[in-house]
């Protein structure tokens, strides 16, 4: 069941999504490779048009990735955090997605079209 939401905001990227890529170091030096960074500035520089969610806000967020878009969705949920873990959602899900390919249960993460993760 789904909680209910306060608020929601939607809008697309244009251009095709770029996965993001390792950072690189270079002679001491670490840094994002420049079509990870660029394609990170298209988003955030469209999501800037959009109001902000408040600091405590609980989110749900919903991407759908086409060839030359993504359609991106924000929805503040009215609850309270379900547990006490503090770090991004996405890296867990990263950690946990890897484990599987390592133990060989799927062979690559690019065999998932749809990942859902809750905390």
């Amino acid at each position: 069941m789904r909680e209910a939401a306060l608020t929601s905001r939607r809008f697309s990227v244009v251009g095709r999504p770029v996965a993001k890529q390792r950072a690189r170091t270079v002679r001491g030096h670490t840094y994002t490779p420049p079509k990870t960074r660029e394609y990170e500035e298209l988003v955030a520089w469209t999501a800037r048009l959009i109001a902000p969610f408040g600091p405590d806000s609980r989110l749900r967020v919903r991407i759908t990735l086409h060839d030359g878009l993504a359609d991106v969705e924000v929805v503040e949920l009215d609850r309270e955090a379900r547990t006490k873990l503090r770090g991004d959602v996405d890296n867990y899900a990263k950690s946990i997605v890897d484990g599987l390919v390592k133990g060989g249960l799927i062979g690559d993460d690019r065999q998932i079209d749809e990942l859902e993760v809750l905390r």
